[in-house]
């Protein structure tokens, strides 16, 4: 029984500790009064954590405030940099790198053209995208939490392998330890469309529960249950780009054909344009008109997808990936749809565009690296 008591004590201190941290990692700046009354603890018990966090690097003071008859206050702020996670975003053609703070700033960033290879000189660039963001944001190595490598397939439970991915073409499973053979630092597997949705919750509080539609060069989702991914008994859950769309369709990167995929990825839109995803929207606004014959058709299937992902979760949708970078002009367009789909209701207010637009699987391997170190705090 004193045994259980301790723990709870220490479980109660630990979890003080969290969320005075937190709380200072949220509004930026704050004095130990503030945190007291905003978080309901005593001014000693506050005083006492923001010392320990102070000595242990993790928290410094900032400023005085001025308060009014009485003496200044003293102001604290998380010390952002005291860790930096690094996350990689590969795909078949490009590789992106971001390094980001304990506050989730990115503080670096790069992206270039490179065909995926499953080869040493691949490996290397790999590694040499990694340095490039270590040097950009003056990092030291033990600054440094780790790397996540964010890739477009199914994982092993420990993250360390693949077990399945044709986007990439793999003809045999891939290890995390292979990869990252010019990487200097810890390394972990994620998977692209959870780690998309993972820095959308992250940076959209709002968002705790929802699915998560990456609609890129291919498409994958992500169902988010209480801001973490739900996995799935196989860790794929979310595949709803080989739902069947049409029996016998369209050929899918699967094998199979009619696959969802094979009419929503964002490729189908840009093959209009010679494969420039930017310039097919960019004509789009214009009016040139056989953009606008493939949009219109293109819509049809979206909205279909989105039917189906409603009709199964019954939760928020969320639009992201390369056309969550570009749809926001035309979401009245989807939503007029979805209001004459939806045999439930004509309020479409559970469909939202991705506020996380640019680099989020990447971004969403760093994020998971820098929680995994928060709650260790």
């Amino acid at each position: 029984m004193v045994l259980d008591q301790t723990l709870t004590r220490r479980d109660i201190k630990r979890n003080n500790r969290l969320r005075i941290y937190n709380r200072l990692r949220e509004v930026g700046s704050f004095s130990c009064l503030d945190i007291s009354m905003d978080l309901g603890l005593s001014l000693p018990t506050v005083g006492k954590n923001i010392s320990d966090l102070e000595e242990a690097g993790l928290v410094r003071s900032s400023e005085e405030k001025k308060n009014t008859g009485g003496r200044s206050s003293k102001l604290y702020e998380v010390v952002a940099d005291y860790r930096v996670a690094i996350g990689v975003n590969i795909t078949n053609q490009h590789i992106s790198a971001v390094a980001i703070d304990l506050q989730g700033t990115v503080v670096a960033h790069t992206r270039f053209r490179q065909a995926f290879a499953r080869c040493d000189d691949y490996y290397k660039k790999l590694g040499a995208a990694v340095q490039t963001v270590v040097l950009e944001a003056g990092l030291q190595d033990d600054q440094i939490l780790g790397v996540g490598l964010v890739i477009p397939g199914l994982l092993t439970k420990d993250g360390e392998s693949t077990y399945y991915s044709r986007v990439l073409r793999l003809d045999t499973d891939m290890t995390c330890e292979e990869i990252s053979a010019y990487i200097p630092y810890q390394t972990r597997f994620f998977h692209d469309a959870s780690s998309a949705a993972y820095a959308e919750s992250w940076y959209n509080h709002d968002e705790t529960d929802f699915f998560y539609m990456m609609i890129s060069d291919s498409i994958c989702g992500a169902p988010i249950l209480d801001a973490h991914p739900y996995r799935g008994m196989n860790f794929r859950s979310g595949e709803i780009g080989h739902v069947q769309l049409i029996r016998g369709g369209r050929q899918c990167y699967c094998g199979k054909r009619g696959c969802l995929d094979a009419y929503c990825n964002t490729k189908v839109l840009a093959t209009v344009t010679k494969g420039d995803l930017a310039l097919f929207f960019e004509e789009l606004e214009k009016g040139e008109e056989r953009v606008q014959t493939r949009w219109k058709e293109y819509l049809h299937y979206l909205v279909t997808a989105i039917t189906a992902a409603r009709m199964l979760f019954d939760c928020r949708i969320v639009i992201g990936g390369y056309l969550g970078q570009y749809i926001d002009t035309y979401m009245g367009e989807v939503e007029a749809l979805m209001r004459k789909e939806d045999p439930f209701s004509e309020d479409v207010d559970y469909l939202s565009v991705c506020v996380c637009k640019t680099e989020a699987c990447a971004s969403g391997g760093a994020l998971s690296l820098i929680d995994q170190f928060i709650q260790t705090i």
